[in-house]
């Protein structure tokens, strides 16, 4: 009977979607909102990062409370995959003047705004490039309804569920952009970050072992898995973290091979 209900109450909803869309597409101005994170100006397209001022503070909840258990003043933080600045406000807030946030976005859709939004937070640093596990050059398919599925992956499967969502048909631009490997980075900075948050649609578990001699040293990471689960899953055991789910509640192995959500990973000596 729920099942039904449900169904039926999307069914009517979709009409109403659609034409709501079709509006913000039409229009797609930019704006300026407060990040609630910081309540500072944060500049968004009103179509491509609608996400941002409708949920606003409600965005991903469980995932920005779990954060804030695991990332403390002085922190150093990396964020891997920072969209448009969103949650880089966050952890600007949480690390504090004396911590450190490096932030990597390499999509040209994304980083005029990514640029402007970070501009005002002293303690973040912007990285225009992306990370693997092999440094070069490298094809970015980015895509054109939110930036938010853009993946160094040219057939990743999230991309099919946006475009359903949005009643358009998603033209993909290549571009090309450097990546690094992460664990380089560590070692020119000198100093092992505290937390890393890697949300890459797809190119996690490359970013992951990206992190070399890294991996198992850093106290807790969070991680977007949408592909190679097992392969995510063994590669954090073997360095000694513990899986966790959006609201820092165990996951067993089951669970986390169909996973298409954010996971915490922590060292088991702090857990």
């Amino acid at each position: 009977m729920i099942i039904e209900k449900t169904k039926a109450l999307i069914a009517r909803i979709t009409p109403l979607r659609w034409i709501v869309l079709k509006l913000l597409r039409m229009l797609r101005n930019d704006l300026v909102i407060k990040n609630p994170y910081s309540r500072k100006p944060f500049k968004i397209n009103s179509y491509f990062h609608k996400g941002y001022w409708y949920f606003g503070v409600n965005r991903e909840q469980a995932t920005v409370e779990s954060t804030k258990k695991l990332v403390f003043e002085g922190d150093l933080v990396i964020e891997v995959g920072g969209h448009i600045g969103f949650l880089s406000h966050l952890y600007s807030g949480l690390v504090g003047p004396n911590g450190v946030v490096h932030v990597f976005e390499p999509g040209a859709n994304n980083l005029p705004y990514t640029r402007h939004n970070l501009a005002g937070l002293s303690n973040v640093f912007l990285h225009e490039k992306g990370c693997g596990n092999e440094p070069g050059h490298f094809e970015l398919f980015e895509d054109s309804i939110t930036g938010q599925n853009n993946s160094l992956l040219p057939d990743y499967v999230s991309d099919e569920i946006l475009v359903k969502a949005h009643f358009v048909k998603n033209k993909r631009a290549i571009t090309t952009v450097e990546v690094i490997r992460l664990g380089d980075f560590i070692s020119e900075i000198n100093k092992v970050p505290d937390h890393v948050k890697i949300d890459v649609e797809g190119f996690e578990f490359e970013v992951l072992r990206g992190l070399g001699k890294y991996l198992g040293k850093i106290t807790s990471l969070m991680v977007e898995v949408t592909e190679k689960h097992e392969e995510v899953l063994q590669l954090m055991k073997r360095s000694g973290y513990k899986p966790f789910n959006a609201s820092l509640c165990p996951v067993s192995e089951t669970e986390v091979k169909g996973w298409t959500n954010n996971m915490f990973f922590v060292l088991k000596s702090d857990c």
